[in-house]
């Protein structure tokens, strides 16, 4: 037998310490006095919502006290219900003998990492409203548990109004179930365990069938192992159930995309845009509907989103250019389309070089800085008349706008003049913040009006 060198024992005992000191263990007990209605499965589920309550206050208060948590302005309650997707309750013993169930259960977590946690999952609306909604429905369930046990109670048994009772009890217990099954998925996505997340969240829609933010969430993971079929199923049934989710429209058209097929993808960042815009990143949703209806082969309607996304910052301006470009030689005006390629390859993108000097050659450019690989179109505007950068709109601005200064190029390949504030005889261009018009451009900073020309005019 080996042995193995002091230091090494010594490492991995220290690793070990630092490891068990930053977990910190809760341990609850709960005891539940069955009714009639009750069976062993009813009685333990009651008993563990009952004791994960109870162990996340115990927590929510350690957490206020003892980290970041009480920096963070938000409640107790707040903690508590964004905990629950957090961290899990972990039955440590068990008993029942008929009248009552007594159950044990714990929850060992790193304090620290659980306040990172909730200060990421508190900035997500989506995130914080599923877990509003399921404490919600945990609580209703609750309620409906303990009238529907009253009720029991009185009533005789063997009569239809009994066995109806007891089907709704049977429920409302499913229903309790079903959201401590849910929270139990979120943990384990959280922790990167999506096998074990489906299977979760597949039990909480076995249980409550109408759980739409379970639909959601496993399609979720579907979608994150590339099973994309089942991904656009669940996110189906969560449009059905509640058609104005805030982001499934955004994840189905994902799947879409990742399928191949760009028209249905195309509609649905269509709807999320149009529909939700302050529920998703705008930028990212504008340029995915571009390049979806893009390779759908819907040139105007890219063109339109690909504008969307440039007026919302998207910021990969390399990618849009080139788009944008090779949706403008598709509908025949190789004029834009070769602005737009020259713009992407000023951005370094090779391939806009490339098309740019294949667009240029073929309207019959006889520019001598003409795009390459390594470097773009050089001095002055085209024979067209349009700019390609603000010097070449010196003389424009000299003709039309008061000033040579006082005139820059627009994404349009246009001149325009810009929004002077004066001070005695010296004029300056208005800073963008003080547009006086909403449709001015701002173009470096400052305010231009929309109405340009050309270079030549």
């Amino acid at each position: 037998m080996k042995k193995i060198p002091i230091f090494l024992f010594l490492l991995f005992f220290i690793a070990s310490s630092i490891s068990l000191a930053a977990t910190k263990t809760f341990v609850k007990d709960y005891t539940y006095q069955a009714g009639e209605a009750d069976s062993k499965i009813s009685c333990r589920s009651i008993s563990l919502e009952q004791v994960k309550r109870l162990l996340l206050e115990e927590l929510g208060v350690f957490l206020i006290g003892e980290t970041s948590v009480k920096n963070f302005q938000i409640t107790k309650d707040e903690i508590i219900t964004l905990s629950a997707g957090i961290v899990s309750a972990e039955i440590i013993d068990e008993k029942w003998d008929g009248k009552s169930y007594w159950l044990r259960a714990k929850i060992a977590a790193d304090p620290d990492e659980v306040a990172r946690s909730i200060d990421i999952i508190r900035k997500d609306e989506t995130k914080t409203r599923e877990l509003e909604g399921t404490k919600k429905k945990a609580d209703e369930a609750l309620k409906e548990i303990a009238r529907l046990k009253k009720e029991l109670q009185i009533l005789k048994s063997g009569s239809i109004k009994v066995d109806k009772k007891q089907e709704q009890y049977n429920q409302a217990v499913k229903d309790l179930s079903a959201t401590d099954w849910f929270d139990k998925g979120l943990a384990l996505s959280r922790a990167w365990k999506s096998q074990l997340a489906l299977e979760a969240f597949s039990k909480a829609i076995e249980l409550s069938p109408a759980y739409y933010e379970a639909y959601y969430n496993r399609g979720v993971e579907y979608e994150g192992a590339k099973e994309y079929r089942r991904a656009i199923t669940d996110f189906d049934k969560v449009i059905e159930l509640y058609p104005t989710h805030k982001k499934v429209f955004y994840n189905r058209g994902d799947s879409y995309f990742k399928l191949g097929d760009y028209r249905k993808a195309a509609q649905d960042f269509e709807t999320q845009l149009t529909s939700y815009r302050s529920n998703i990143d705008q930028p990212v949703t504008a340029y995915n509907c571009a390049i979806s209806f893009y390779n759908a082969g819907e040139y105007n309607k890219a063109i339109t989103y690909f504008d969307w996304a440039f007026a919302l910052g998207y910021t990969h301006l390399d990618e849009m250019h080139f788009y944008r470009s090779a949706s403008y030689y598709h509908l025949g005006d190789k004029q834009k389309a070769r602005l737009d390629a020259q713009k992407a390859c000023d951005l370094g993108f090779k391939k806009g070089c490339e098309s740019a000097l294949q667009i240029s050659r073929e309207v019959g450019s006889s520019d001598k800085g003409a795009a390459t690989a390594q470097g773009g179109i050089g001095g002055g505007a085209d024979r067209s008349g349009l700019c390609r950068s603000s010097s070449d709109c010196s003389g424009f601005g000299a003709r039309n706008c008061g000033g040579s200064s006082l005139a820059s190029c627009g994404e349009d390949g246009l001149c325009h003049c810009c929004q002077t504030v004066c001070r005695g005889s010296n004029c300056s261009c208005m800073p963008c913040g003080q547009c006086m018009t909403r449709d001015a451009l701002c173009i470096s900073g400052s305010c231009y009006w929309r109405m340009g020309g050309k270079t030549s005019e």
